[in-house]
């Protein structure tokens, strides 16, 4: 067996757009073509996080007759918009908050679009959450939280819809008992605090400006999957602000690291050889500041960089993964421009996995970068297992057929692929 923490953007098998590079196919580069890494779990591609992958069909079917049984705890941990509910058996922590219960049922709507919504007709689901950090944007002195300190730019979300409960960003700590489909992506959504970055269920251009909070009803449904159907092909996701972006803070290149990964991201600013821009520099090509500027004077110089500059600006607003125009000369494909670093991944990232029976193996991921405190707050770097008290209990009707269907399903997968070695 081998545990991998999976990077956000990389999807696990083969599939549309991504055929070497989905993990499935690296592990075989890595090693031989002729290794068959067989997926225990499958995580989204826009997820990060614990992942098991067999080397053989006999261990996989371990691993995958414990997920049947339900022995395994995944815990993950997401970033949301807002002030998440202080929850049952709040102490009144302003951080950390109690638990919430979420057990609306989950209809796939549409597998092409992959939109999933809260429906009383659909599968049964449970996830707990809790409030582990909030983070609003503004300190209490009105300044914005990310001029302070230094270090590593956190992300910030987008603008605030209204009202103080929804400014900022909170870090939930989410434990799934049930399996369904972007499970936590709709829970989070429903309870009005979807994951910041989601390209889907954080959509205002698609949803709204309430973002479909407590709406469980597909009056909307058909208009909701026409919209989804442009974003990626004509149109860029609305769930991150490229505005405050420009404003506020550079473009985010590390939103998905580890801590340990940031850190050495940090190391490097060390580096004697290393020549960050003077403040106050006209433009991102120049190292001069503007009175240093031989053409700074120049009127005519003065309105080509700022042409320049607006120009760079626009294009960081409107750039995006979506289709070109263009098509691949030897195949006819439609061609896509290259998504950015904030399109790769969303803020939710699968933290451990553990067997509960047993006790024998846990497996945990360090902290991603976008979790830990931004500049100038204190907050957790690291969260803690799950304090059971009993709500974990889980008594809901078809999930324990339904799980064992799709492992079986896997599980016959997994055999079929391992006769081929």
């Amino acid at each position: 067996m081998i545990v991998i923490d999976k990077p956000a953007g990389v999807p696990v098998h083969p599939a549309g757009r991504y055929n070497h590079n989905s993990v499935v196919e690296i592990m075989k580069a890595e090693r031989h073509f002729a290794f068959k890494p067989l997926p225990c779990n499958r995580l989204d591609r826009l997820t990060s996080g614990v992942m098991f992958i067999g080397k053989t069909s006999k261990e996989a079917e371990v691993i995958s007759e414990k997920l049947r049984g339900r022995t395994v705890r995944k815990e993950y941990v997401a970033r949301v918009k807002g002030r998440f509910p202080d929850g049952e058996g709040w102490d009144g922590n302003p951080m950390r908050g109690g638990v919430i219960n979420c057990e609306e049922s989950i209809l796939q709507i549409s597998p092409i679009v992959g939109l999933n919504r809260a429906r009383a007709s659909g599968k049964s689901a449970k996830t707990l959450f809790r409030r582990v950090a909030y983070y609003p944007l503004h300190k209490q002195n009105g300044t914005q939280s990310s001029e302070s300190g230094t270090g590593l730019d956190v992300a910030q979300p987008a603008p605030a819809i209204s009202g103080t409960e929804n400014e900022g960003y909170s870090i939930v700590h989410c434990l799934p008992l049930t399996g369904r489909t972007h499970q936590i992506r709709v829970h989070l959504q429903f309870l009005g605090h979807p994951i910041t970055n989601d390209p889907i269920y954080s959509n205002r251009a698609v949803f709204g400006p309430t973002l479909a909070r407590n709406e469980a009803t597909g009056e909307r449904d058909e208009e909701i999957i026409a919209k989804l159907k442009k974003v990626g092909k004509t149109e860029v996701s609305d769930s991150v602000s490229y505005e405050q972006e420009r404003s506020e803070k550079r473009v985010d290149q590390t939103q998905q690291m580890t801590v340990s990964e940031a850190a050495r991201l940090t190391d490097s600013a060390q580096n004697p050889y290393f020549k960050p821009l003077n403040a106050g520099t006209l433009h991102a090509g120049s190292t001069l500041k503007a009175g240093e500027d031989p053409m700074h004077d120049d009127p005519e110089y003065g309105a080509y960089v700022k042409a320049h500059d607006d120009m760079v600006a626009d294009y960081n607003k409107r750039k995006g993964e979506k289709m070109t125009g263009e098509k691949c000369a030897v195949c006819d494909t439609p061609l896509y421009s290259d998504p950015g670093p904030h399109e790769l991944g969303i803020y939710l990232h699968a933290l451990s996995y553990a067997d509960l029976v047993a006790g024998s193996w846990s497996y945990r991921s360090p902290m991603p970068q976008w979790a830990l405190p931004p500049p100038g707050y204190d907050g957790p770097r690291d969260i803690d297992g799950w304090e059971y008290k009993g709500e974990e209990v889980l008594e809901i009707g078809d999930e324990r057929e339904d799980e064992r269907v799709k492992n079986l399903q896997g599980a016959e997968r997994n055999k079929a692929e391992g006769l081929l070695t």
